[in-house]
């Protein structure tokens, strides 16, 4: 080798100040190790258009804090469990029933004193009445019967100032059922309502329904009386309605006075507590370096959650590795921990696990194991990833990292990513299915994108 010639050759490896050094194994994976890295940087660029923002912390620095919603009502009881404790969910005995209608019957003028002091709680289906209330004429003369239960629909809450429908509470009940996700508990006849206001809340409008027998059709009454029963909350309503034009014989109004027996719908009201959240518990996804001209970025290269068991360790759980690469999570190698440590006999590759492709595996449960060692502050940016980019007899193991304002190979988000399947399929463009992505990248860097 002419001088020349060695000269040329040591300046292309940078770290090279020895003719050593031109065959030291751990310089020759260092330097494709900075290769590869650098042409994932180029790729990652090129897709998300544009120069990232100098202050992208990738979701390790934290999220801005989501505006808090209008009240209203929710019916998603099959996820209800992930944000909230689950409901009361307790039928009563015929004979509770009885107890308790006896409590909401005053038959004397009887106003409401309570108010439901929570903003987030569940509405159940306790009773639809089945007795008659006698109808009047305008002298007094009755003119027939009307079961009130039949006739009260649109149950409401008031938050704030305005009034939300309790959805699904219609006709003096509610028969709607859910199955929870998470233990498959069968809900029948509840809506939570949440964010629900106390400002303007008295202890006469706090509820109310509509009458549909009326000339007013959908005249709205806030008939109400709050007990307590055995611990629990439960609300009461007494049927009235007014009606100008007559269906008998003498032409004249008809009305359904009130009898202050608050039993022709009863319903529980219990709070619905919401489940505390670790704001340093996260998701981090990842991509494993392989790059190519039409690269998807689907970060499922691997899943998993990290939620905190002290200031220094943490349970990890593993919910996807859709990479086909040896690649370790805290030293530990993922594909592995799913139960599939063995790569096929032909491409010499793992199988992708729970990302939807085919000819691959899914449907495989999570896997769990704990670390230690690492630091709360951190949110996740200390466990150590790696992928192997080289073989299993000459190994070259590169960490994924994100630092601030530089292309990352791994992103924190929130646990909902992992607990709701929120990552991508396989070969699915992150931007593609979360529009908001690249804007995050580039301009929001606080911003929850994936919502």
């Amino acid at each position: 080798m002419t001088g020349v010639a060695a000269i040329a050759l040591c300046a292309a490896f940078t770290s090279c100040s020895s003719k050593d050094e031109l065959y030291n194994p751990d310089v020759v994976k260092g330097n494709e190790a900075a290769s590869i890295v650098e042409k994932y940087n180029q790729a990652f660029l090129k897709y998300v258009g544009g120069t990232i923002a100098s202050d992208q912390t990738w979701g390790f620095g934290g999220y801005e804090t989501a505006a808090k919603t209008r009240g209203g009502a929710n019916t998603e009881g099959n996820i209800w469990y992930k944000t909230y404790e689950r409901p009361y969910n307790v039928n009563l005995s015929s004979a509770e029933i009885d107890e308790l209608k006896a409590l909401l019957s005053p038959g004397v003028e009887t106003y409401n004193t309570e108010i439901f002091p929570h903003e987030n709680y569940y509405v159940e289906q306790i009773y639809k009445g089945i007795s008659a209330d006698d109808a009047y004429d305008n002298n007094g003369n009755t003119a027939g019967t009307v079961t009130g239960s039949n006739q009260m629909d649109h149950l409401q809450a008031r938050d704030g100032s305005k009034y939300e429908h309790i959805n699904n509470f219609n006709y003096g009940g509610n028969n709607t059922e859910m199955v929870d996700q998470g233990n498959g508990t069968r809900y029948k006849g509840i809506t939570l309502m949440k964010d629900m206001s106390l400002n303007g809340i008295t202890a006469t409008n706090q509820f109310g329904f509509s009458e549909s027998f009326g000339t007013e059709n959908g005249k709205f009454y806030n008939n109400y009386l709050i007990v307590q029963y055995k611990g629990e909350w439960y609300v009461g309503f007494d049927f009235e309605a007014h009606k100008s034009t007559a269906t008998h014989n003498n032409g004249e109004q008809m009305q359904v006075n009130r009898n202050w027996e608050f039993t022709d719908w009863i319903v529980r009201i219990s709070p619905a507590e919401a489940k505390v959240v670790d704001p340093n518990d996260v998701c981090i996804i990842a991509e494993d370096l392989t790059v190519d001209d039409d690269t998807d970025f689907d970060f499922n290269d691997v899943v998993f959650t990290v939620r905190y068991t002290s200031n220094t360790e943490a349970d990890i759980t593993l919910y996807a590795a859709g990479g086909t690469l040896p690649l370790t999570v805290a030293g530990h190698e993922v594909h592995a921990e799913f139960g599939y440590a063995e790569v096929d006999a032909v491409t010499g590759k793992y199988k992708m696990i729970n990302t939807g492709a085919k000819a691959n595996v899914n449907g495989v449960a999570t896997k769990t194991f704990s670390v230690t060692g690492i630091d709360k502050s951190k949110r996740g940016n200390d466990i150590t990833i790696k992928v192997n980019k080289g073989t299993a007899e000459n190994p070259n193991w590169i960490e994924l990292k994100a630092k601030d304002g530089e292309p990352a190979a791994k992103l924190c988000v929130g646990t909902d990513f992992a607990t709701e399947g929120k990552w991508c399929a396989e070969r699915e463009s992150i931007k593609t299915r979360y529009p908001l992505f690249s804007e995050w990248v580039l301009n929001k860097p606080t911003r929850v994108w994936w919502k």
